[in-house]
């Protein structure tokens, strides 16, 4: 009889456990007293229901709630800005039509974390450059977290920026003759204008006051700036070009008749003009290797103490072709002896010759 209830017992405990719904079920079972029973109920749905681990705890009544990652963009708005995360860097995008100007009250602020110079001042009712003035903060106005800045007010700025206008005013100067023109360019400033903007902050809530005033000041600073000769002049329809390039040793005069010309060994000479040789040999005496070149009927040059004598008699040349190479024939040193003839008569070459 008892094997029989026992059965029955069984099957119906059996049976309640394959229903879908929820039931109380009582254990019998011989291993524990009959006056003790147990209560189960169905675990809420956000409970994952997979195999438990010994370090989960679940309970019958009160659902887990799951917690996610808290970023920057669930984070509530601070002073109407929204808040993005770019390369590790938070952006804060303010409106500052939302954000109440001067609204922070206190003389000290100190930076948190997205804070700008700009966005205390504004805060603050300062102008943003007076306040960086007023905290020794430089360009590009960095500010650090956790710094204290006097927000106080009361703080002048000056701006002063200068422009000066300028023009060239070029100066001729023109030798005994009239012949050579030697020209400098002069730089004067005309106008020197200076515009001082002052910014003064007297505090928050208070108007900022700018005052900019223009000063405007004629300078008679003269600098005179040289311009580069001419390398050719012009007289008496004739195109002159030095024929060596070096110093005068030995000016004009009656004596000599020309011009001394010192240079290394070998350098060049040049015809000082377009015109035909005449003359190309060393028959006169104290000229050594002699050129002469015919460039009118009234105009002659001579071109002495050669080393190498390059070109021939009856031959057309041009102004800056060279003719020979620079020597010492029929004199003590290395040197070009220059002379022009006017009408057979010797003149001053540095009358023809550009300016140097």
């Amino acid at each position: 009889m008892k094997k029989i209830l026992t059965l029955s017992c069984l099957s119906l405990m059996i049976a309640a456990c394959t229903q879908t719904n929820p039931a109380q079920i009582e254990d019998i079972s011989d291993s524990s007293s009959c006056s003790t029973s147990s209560v189960y109920s169905k675990p809420p749905a956000n409970i994952s229901t997979g195999t438990r681990s010994s370090s989960q705890i679940y309970s019958s009544s009160t659902p887990t709630t799951s917690r996610s990652p808290v970023t920057a963009n669930n984070n509530s708005t601070r002073d109407s800005q929204s808040v993005v995360t770019s390369n590790e860097r938070i952006v804060y995008n303010r409106d500052y039509n939302d954000i109440p100007k001067g609204g922070y009250q206190g003389d000290t602020y100190t930076v948190k974390r997205g804070d700008t110079l700009f966005y205390i001042a504004w805060v603050t009712g300062n102008d943003y450059r007076a306040l960086a003035a007023k905290n020794n903060i430089k360009e590009p106005f960095a500010v650090n977290v956790g710094q204290v800045l006097d927000v106080s007010g009361g703080t002048t700025v000056v701006e002063t920026k200068k422009t000066t206008s300028t023009m060239p005013v070029v100066t001729t100067n023109n030798n005994n003759n009239g012949s050579v023109t030697n020209t400098t360019t002069k730089t004067k400033p005309v106008v020197t204008t200076v515009t001082t903007t002052t910014t003064t902050t007297s505090g928050k809530n208070k108007p900022t006051n700018t005052i900019q005033t223009t000063e405007t000041v004629t300078e008679p600073v003269d600098t005179a700036v040289p311009t580069k000769l001419p390398t050719t002049s012009n007289v008496a329809n004739i195109v002159w070009q030095w024929p060596a390039q070096g110093k005068i040793i030995e000016k004009f005069s009656n004596a000599s008749k020309g011009i001394d010309i010192s240079g290394n060994l070998g350098a060049k000479v040049v015809a000082a003009a377009n015109g035909r040789v005449v003359y190309s040999g060393n028959a006169l005496p104290g000229y050594g290797n002699l050129i002469i070149i015919k460039h009118n009927d009234d105009y002659l040059t001579a071109y002495a103490h050669n080393q190498t004598i390059l070109v021939k008699e009856q031959q057309n040349v041009r102004a800056g072709e060279q003719i020979a190479t620079m020597g010492a024939t029929g004199t003590s040193s290395v040197r070009l002896h220059f002379e022009i003839r006017y009408k057979a008569q010797s003149v001053d070459p540095l009358k023809y010759l550009p300016t140097k």
